[in-house]
């Protein structure tokens, strides 16, 4: 297995400590919603975030490729929202991304994942002005903000 379907699989059953067991000690996570995390403790603090926000949660490797040191994973996520709002408990969401993985010896030192956050928002029952906040306040869209450009 790579360190992409390990993850997955282990997060998928919300096993944290062998998700985690994943990650380097000093990894850096790059979470598009949540934002980056450096360090096992930030780490875990972002795991347990993500699967505890949910009811279930199967992130799905559709596809994983690498040469031992970069892997890079297209996955599709499915999740029902816990409790963010009333309004959204309950509700299936599936998206799909990527994730690149920059590893050594069996474990990611660097974790990035892409996918279209917008379209998220919008499935998670996001009107069009929350989504125009909630994409301003990402990290990607902090720094957008930042530098004068405007959110997408």
């Amino acid at each position: 297995m790579t360190v992409a379907e390990r993850y997955f699989d282990a997060l998928s059953r919300a096993d944290i400590d062998t998700a985690l067991a994943c990650f380097t000690e000093d990894a850096v996570y790059h979470d598009l919603l949540l934002g980056p995390a450096s360090g096992h403790g930030q780490i875990r603090t972002l795991l347990e975030r993500m699967t505890t926000e949910v009811a279930t949660l199967s992130i799905t490797p559709d596809r994983t490729a690498g040469d031992g040191g970069i892997e890079f994973a297209e996955w599709t996520c499915r999740y029902i929202l816990a409790a963010p709002s009333e309004a959204a408990s309950g509700t299936p969401v599936t998206f799909r991304g990527v994730s690149v993985l920059e590893t050594v010896g069996g474990r990611c030192f660097l974790y990035r994942e892409h996918f279209n956050v917008g379209k998220l928002l919008l499935d998670m029952g996001l009107d069009a002005p929350s989504l125009h906040t909630a994409l301003s306040r990402t990290p990607v869209g902090a720094a957008r903000a930042r530098s004068g450009a405007s959110t997408p």
